[in-house]
């Protein structure tokens, strides 16, 4: 399902690059917004380890598209952790993650709101999607790696 959203994106090289730019400034947008708290991660990994921490991360198929174009290549195996999660120095695709990774905080300071910063994303990537007349799709993180993998 998920690959089927993906074709019609990556079909038109324009609006491949126009995705690119967009997702690009969406996810400075998000980096701006949550600055301040950044500096509250003390980078412990668990929330990477899915398994562990008990949460599931979604994204859309245009998170998906962009992450694609940023990272050439998917782990054979994955598991139930982030496959580019390094026991040592955390995210090895910062540049590239989705938004429930930028937007989540195991601590987060009291004064934030992760609920509202996520939602206006979503609107802004379903509003993208809808001007382009694309689909729609959200998924589970790691079934859409396991997909993008059996694709390749």
């Amino acid at each position: 399902m998920l690959i089927q959203t993906l074709k019609p994106i990556f079909d038109d090289k324009n609006l491949t690059l126009k995705m690119i730019d967009f997702m690009r400034s969406l996810y400075r947008q998000i980096d701006d917004q949550i600055g301040q708290v950044q500096n509250t991660c003390q980078n412990c990994r668990r929330c990477c380890d899915f398994a562990l921490s008990g949460l599931n991360l979604y994204l859309t198929n245009l998170e998906m598209a962009f992450f694609i174009t940023q990272v050439n290549t998917v782990p054979d195996s994955v598991t139930e952790q982030c496959p580019w999660l390094d026991d040592q120095s955390g995210c090895t695709i910062r540049h590239a993650r989705p938004i429930g990774c930028r937007t989540y905080f195991c601590k987060p300071p009291a004064n934030y709101d992760q609920q509202t910063i996520y939602e206006d994303a979503l609107r802004q990537v379903k509003s993208f999607l809808g001007k382009n007349e694309l689909p729609y799709a959200y998924v589970e993180w790691l079934k859409a790696l396991r997909e993008y993998k059996n694709h390749l």
